[in-house]
């Protein structure tokens, strides 16, 4: 995201990376509707814990938001605690 050029953070890059990332993820049986797509830059940290100033199309979340969202998992509690040793 963050070496397109001419214009970094370009939307029409990111546009194209999530198409590309649907049409491969499709074919391993994911469905669409749960994917969720959040441009970052991990180089320089843009969009990963606050929202960027430099991506002003972007009106979602940020990476770290979207993982706290993330349901947890259920864990047994009717069976025997087992700790790896």
């Amino acid at each position: 995201m963050d070496k397109t050029l001419p214009n970094p953070y370009s939307e029409a890059r990111f546009n194209e990376i999530v198409n590309e990332a649907k049409n491969f993820l499709k074919k391993l049986g994911y469905k669409e509707e749960n994917i969720q797509f959040i441009p970052i830059s991990g180089y320089l940290g843009e969009n990963l814990i606050t929202r960027t100033d430099k991506m002003p199309w972007y009106k979602g979340v940020c990476l770290t938001e979207a993982i706290d969202k993330l349901p947890s998992p259920v864990r047994p509690s009717d069976k025997p605690l087992r700790l790896p040793l």
